[in-house]
């Protein structure tokens, strides 16, 4: 008797695939200098 499960998952289509990984290697480039409008009334930034 095994411990655990063991499971093979498949992406419905190909392009999704290809879709997820491209989103989980991105990159975001923000700039630190930035504020928001309203920094001085919520308090926050």
């Amino acid at each position: 008797m095994s411990d655990g499960r063991r499971s093979r998952y498949e992406m419905a289509g190909e392009r999704l695939g290809h879709a997820l990984d491209d989103l989980r290697t991105a990159v975001v480039a923000v700039e630190a200098d930035r504020m928001c409008v309203d920094a001085d009334e919520k308090g926050c930034c």
